[in-house]
């Protein structure tokens, strides 16, 4: 800690913060160093950091307890995921469609549709409905 009697109750500018962690961010930097977040507008330029600044924001819903409007999107772009995962993995069963190895693969693809919505769709949920740590102290 600086102890400069002079600089004391003076603002001192550090750069840009990060949005998600207000840690310090370098000028050229584009991804915070200490959350891996999205520290800038150019983090959704280029198409391998635009995966990662997606990647973060996913990772941000299913680890704390999200806000309302969060479980709503999540649900909103998951839910569809799910029902056509679903949808085709039934049709392919019973209609017989696509057999063979082409069959297979395109049934395996409908499956992993399938999971990963029901895995985002439970655990964003899940982490919203349980109750937070600190609160259960206090009671």
């Amino acid at each position: 800690m600086n102890s400069d009697p002079s600089k004391i109750g003076t603002y001192q500018d550090s750069g840009p913060l990060c949005p998600s962690c207000a840690a310090a961010v370098g000028p050229n930097e584009v991804f915070c160093p200490k959350c891996s977040g999205p520290a800038s507008l150019l983090s959704t330029t280029d198409p391998i950091q635009r995966i990662q600044t997606e990647g973060f924001i996913y990772r941000r819903a299913v680890e704390g307890r999200p806000k309302p409007i969060v479980v709503i999107g999540v649900w909103l772009l998951f839910l569809p995921l799910l029902i056509i995962g679903v949808i085709g993995m039934v049709g392919m069963i019973f209609t017989g469609a696509g057999t063979g190895t082409v069959g297979l693969v395109m049934f395996l693809l409908a499956a992993a549709l399938a999971y990963c919505g029901v895995v985002m769709l439970y655990r964003v949920t899940r982490n919203y409905f349980k109750k937070p740590e600190n609160e259960e102290k206090y009671q």
